[in-house]
Formats: C-alpha cells, sequence, structure tokens
C-alpha cells in the first residue's frame, strides 16, 4: 500500500508552469494524507509548500543566474544531487514497499542521475512529461532561431545539424550532450508511468518514448477550490500575459504587438527575455512572480489574457 510520495524537481518555488504543478501536487497528496517529501535543486522553496512537507534542496541557483562553471557541472550528470538524493531519502526511512516517487522536471540542475539514484534504489517512478525535453534535445521541438516549430527526428542527422537554440551552436552540443547521457544510461526506461498533461501532447509524444511503459492522460491541477465570480472585461484596458518570460513564450510579439496597437500590456512572470520585452515596448508593466489570488486578480482586471506562445504548449497554466 502506497503511503508517502517523494516529489523530484529542479524547483521547489513557483518560478514556471513545471513547478507550479509539482508543488500544488505535492500539497494536495498531503492535504490527502500521504507522507510527502520534497527533492529540488534550486535553493528558494515555496513557503506553503515548506508548512505542508519535509523538503530538501542542492540550495542552487537556476539556470539563468548560475555561474558557467556551476552549469556545467551539472548540465549533464550531476553526481552531487544523485549522491544527496540518496542520502535524504534513506535518512527518512523512505522504502520501495511503500513509496512512489514523483517526477516532475530533472534537466537544469538535478540531471538523469537523480532518476537513476531512485530507479537502483528499487523505487517506482511515475514522470509527468510537462513538456517535450525527454525525447527533444532542446526540451521543445522548436527552432528558437527561425521562431518555428521543429518536425525533425530527435538525434537523427538532421536534428544533430540543425542549430535551433537560442544561443548558438556551443549550446547546442551541450544541449545534444545532455541527451546521449540520458539515452546512454536509458533513463525513459526508469520510468514505471508516464502522464501526459493533455491529448495534444501525447501524439507528439508517444513516438519516442517506450511502447511497453503505461501512459495516462493527466491534466493538471486548477489552484482553488470554487469558480472566481464572473470579471467585467470592459471596464479594463490592459491586455495581459501569464507565465514564464522565455523566447518560445512569445513574449515579445505580444509586447510589439500592444505598442503598435497603441493599447496597455502587462506581464505576470519573470524569465530571460525581460530586458528584451522592456526593450520592445517601455511602457509594458512587470510584476514579477505572484501569489495565486493576486494572478486572478490580474487575470479578471484586464481587457484579456494574451498567451502568444510559439511552441507546442503542452497544456497552458494561464488558459486553465
Amino acid at each position: 500500500m502506497i503511503k508517502n510520495v517523494i516529489t523530484i524537481c529542479d524547483g521547489a518555488a513557483i518560478t514556471g508552469g513545471t513547478e507550479k504543478v509539482a508543488v500544488t501536487t505535492a500539497i494536495e497528496l498531503s492535504q490527502r494524507g500521504y507522507k510527502c517529501f520534497f527533492f529540488a535543486g534550486e535553493e528558494k522553496i515555496d513557503p506553503i509548500l515548506q508548512e505542508c512537507m519535509d523538503v530538501a534542496t542542492l540550495g542552487l541557483k537556476d539556470a539563468y543566474h548560475a555561474g558557467k562553471k556551476e552549469l556545467l557541472k551539472r548540465f549533464f550528470w550531476n553526481k552531487e544531487a544523485a549522491r544527496r538524493f540518496v542520502y535524504e531519502v534513506k535518512s527518512r526511512g523512505f522504502t520501495p514497499a511503500d513509496t512512489i516517487v514523483h517526477v516532475h522536471g530533472f534537466r537544469r540542475v538535478l540531471s538523469g542521475s537523480v532518476v537513476k539514484a531512485a530507479k537502483l534504489m528499487g523505487f517506482k517512478i511515475v514522470f509527468t512529461l510537462h513538456d517535450f525535453g525527454l525525447v527533444c534535445p532542446n526540451t521543445s521541438f522548436f527552432e528558437f532561431p527561425n521562431e518555428q516549430i521543429c518536425s525533425r527526428t530527435p538525434f537523427s542527422l538532421g536534428c544533430v545539424t540543425c542549430q535551433c537554440t537560442h544561443s548558438g551552436w556551443p549550446m547546442k552540443a551541450m544541449q545534444m550532450g545532455r541527451g546521449y547521457a540520458l539515452k546512454f544510461n536509458k533513463i525513459a526506461n526508469c520510468f514505471d508511468h508516464f502522464l501526459y498533461v493533455s491529448e495534444f501532447s501525447r501524439p507528439i509524444l508517444e513516438p519516442h518514448l517506450p511502447k511497453s511503459t503505461p501512459k495516462t492522460v493527466l491534466y493538471n491541477p486548477v489552484s482553488g477550490s470554487s469558480p472566481e465570480p464572473l470579471a467585467n472585461p470592459g471596464a479594463h484596458d490592459v491586455f495581459t500575459f501569464v507565465g514564464r518570460l522565455s523566447p518560445e513564450k512569445g513574449g515579445v510579439h505580444f509586447a510589439l504587438a500592444a505598442k503598435q496597437a497603441g493599447v496597455r500590456c502587462r506581464f505576470v512572470g519573470t524569465g530571460p527575455e525581460e530586458e528584451k520585452i522592456r526593450a520592445a515596448n517601455p511602457q509594458a508593466e512587470f510584476t514579477g512572480w505572484l501569489s495565486q489570488p493576486e494572478v486572478n486578480q490580474m487575470i479578471t482586471t484586464s481587457r484579456a489574457l494574451v498567451m502568444p506562445s510559439l511552441w507546442y504548449e503542452t497544456a497552458g497554466l494561464s488558459v486553465i
């Protein structure tokens, strides 16, 4: 009988969709009576998560703020993360007989070493496929320089010879190296069950996953126990974007469109594209990451919610 759930995610704070779902799911499982433990790589911890369960992190900075030496050390195979995971799990007495490991994200900080460690310890592992990082080297089936969807077969000659990253060939080489490390260590075969976050993402991912592994569509949780009251869009004049400010999300396009149309635009979130967005539209408003009630307020006081994603959005949380 399953009594315990160990969550693995690069971040333990809400800094994007993957982290939000990981944190929300872990809290919900804890409230339903499971003993939960959250293992993360980045230093920030959501305060509500910390109130609900035991949390351990490596205390590292996220990939956008880490130094090159630190990033290289952990990018391909983070041995220290695996060692810490084994130590933290054993010290808490978790055993495979009554524990499930739920993986949400591991590429930015933890690497596949943590998944491999959990498998070698004998745990059953479930993986929620928030993006395409397990099968696509640059994680998104997206050509950043051309701003278009990529239809190449992962690791094919066409894939290897295509510079699809937003920062040039050195990053492409690193991403291919990380991808080959996942393939060499057979990380995809470590999982006992895959969870798609939408019917849309299933046919994109399924051809590249182990055929014998069970797969289920499990939609992302929605925050809040009751519906929000109806908004009055006509009373407001600001158009709002909610999410990580990364290239594939189309924030620069939205900022330029708002400037050309002469309307107010607001960005809820942070990310590596923030400066480009500010340059594209100096009048744009930025709130940073907010709590769920604050996000709801931003949405209900908007003329419209805008989601200009350019990539295969697996299940956009702002829409939900």
